[in-house]
C-alpha cells in the first residue's frame, strides 16, 4: 500500500514538472513571437514614417529645383521685354530711346547665363527661351532700328539742310507731323526715290533674317562653347544701336560731318548686308567667357576690357561701333596658343 502511494506521488510530482516545463517552454515561445510581432511593427512604423519624409523631401526639393529652373527664366523675359520696348520706342517717334531699352535686355541676357551657371541649372528649355528672346531683341529689334534709320536717310538726301540732331531723329515716326510741327517746308510727295524710299528700306530686314540663322547655328554647333563663329548678335545689334546715339550726342563738327556721310540709305543698306554677313560666316572670335581669373589664358579678353574701357571713357557712346571693330581685330590677329 505504501509502495503504491509513494509512486502516485512521483507520477504527480512528474506530471507537474512536466507541466511547468511545458508552461515555461510555451511562455517563452510566446514572449518570443510577442517580441517579434512587436518588433516588425515597429520597424515597419520607422519604415513608413521614414518614406513619408523621404516623399516629403523630395516633393519638397523638387519644388526647389522647378523654382530655381525659373530664376534665370525671369531674366530671360526680362530680356525680352527690353527687346519689345525698343521696337515700341522705335515706332513711337523715340527712337532714341530704343538703344538703352536694348543696353537693359543686353544685361539681362548676360546675368541670366550667370545666374544659370551659379545655381547649375542647365536644360533645353532654358536654351530655347534664350534664343527666342535674343531673336526679338538681337534679331527684330534692330533690324527694325535700321529701316526706320534708312527712312530718315531718304529725308536728308531729299532735303540736305535738315540737321542731323535729335529733334529730327525723334520725328522719325510721323513725317506730316514733322512738317508741321518743325515748320519745315518738305512735302512728303517731293521725296527723292519717292518709291524706293516706301520699299528700299526693307534691306534691313537681312539683320532679323541672318539673325535667326546665327542663333539656329550657334544652338546646335557644340564648338561654340568657348569661342563662337560669326559675329553675336549682340555685337551687331551694339553697331545699330549706336547711329541713334551718335545722332543725339554730337560734340564737335567732324561727328556732324560723319554722320552726313553715314546717314546715306545706300550705305545704311550696305552696313546691314555686311552685318548680315558676318554673322552667319565662320570666322571664329573669342568668348568673354573666364574659366579663372588669372593673366594667363585670358590675355586678350583683359587686353580687349582694358581698350574698351578706354575707348568708352575718351568717345562714349561714338566708341560703340569702335569696340566691336576692336573686338573683330583682336579676334582675327590673335594667335592660335590663345584661343
Amino acid at each position: 500500500m505504501g509502495c503504491g502511494i509513494a509512486g502516485l506521488r512521483k507520477d504527480i510530482s512528474r506530471f507537474f514538472h512536466c507541466f511547468l516545463q511545458g508552461g515555461v517552454i510555451l511562455y517563452k515561445y510566446l514572449l518570443f513571437n510577442t517580441l517579434a510581432l512587436i518588433r516588425e511593427a515597429l520597424i515597419s512604423s520607422h519604415t513608413s514614417i521614414i518614406a513619408v519624409f523621404l516623399t516629403s523631401w523630395h516633393s519638397k526639393r523638387s519644388k526647389l529645383n522647378q523654382m530655381r529652373q525659373m530664376v534665370p527664366a525671369v531674366f530671360t523675359i526680362g530680356n525680352l521685354i527690353g527687346g519689345i520696348l525698343a521696337i515700341v520706342c522705335t515706332f513711337g517717334g523715340r527712337i532714341d530711346l530704343a538703344p538703352y531699352c536694348i543696353f537693359a535686355s543686353a544685361i539681362l541676357d548676360f546675368f541670366d547665363g550667370f545666374v544659370a551657371r551659379l545655381l547649375k541649372v542647365d536644360g533645353e528649355f532654358g536654351k530655347q527661351l534664350d534664343s527666342l528672346a535674343d531673336m526679338v531683341t538681337f534679331g527684330l529689334a534692330p533690324g527694325l532700328m535700321m529701316m526706320q534709320l534708312m527712312k530718315l536717310g531718304f529725308w536728308f538726301k531729299t532735303a540736305p539742310d535738315l540737321d542731323i540732331n535729335g529733334e529730327s531723329l525723334r520725328a522719325l515716326s510721323n513725317i506730316n507731323g514733322m512738317c508741321e510741327q518743325s515748320g519745315w517746308a518738305i512735302d512728303p510727295s517731293s521725296l527723292c526715290f519717292e518709291k524706293m524710299y516706301h520699299y528700299f528700306p526693307f534691306v534691313a530686314f537681312l539683320i532679323p533674317v541672318f539673325a535667326m540663322i546665327r542663333l539656329a547655328k550657334f544652338n546646335i554647333d557644340k564648338r561654340q562653347s568657348n569661342a563662337f563663329r560669326g559675329l553675336p548678335t549682340p555685337a551687331m545689334t551694339l553697331i545699330v544701336t549706336s547711329i541713334p546715339l551718335m545722332i543725339m550726342f554730337q560734340n564737335y563738327a567732324w561727328q556732324g560731318a560723319f554722320l552726313s556721310a553715314l546717314m546715306n540709305p545706300f550705305l545704311l543698306a550696305g552696313i546691314s548686308l555686311v552685318l548680315a554677313l558676318l554673322m552667319v560666316l565662320p570666322v571664329k572670335l573669342f568668348a568673354l567667357k573666364f574659366k579663372q581669373f588669372g593673366w594667363k589664358g585670358n590675355e586678350i579678353r583683359f587686353v580687349f576690357l582694358i581698350g574698351s574701357a578706354v575707348l568708352l571713357a575718351t568717345l562714349v557712346f561714338w566708341a560703340l561701333p569702335v569696340i566691336v571693330l576692336f573686338y573683330i581685330l583682336l579676334s582675327v590677329v590673335q594667335p592660335k596658343s590663345a584661343e
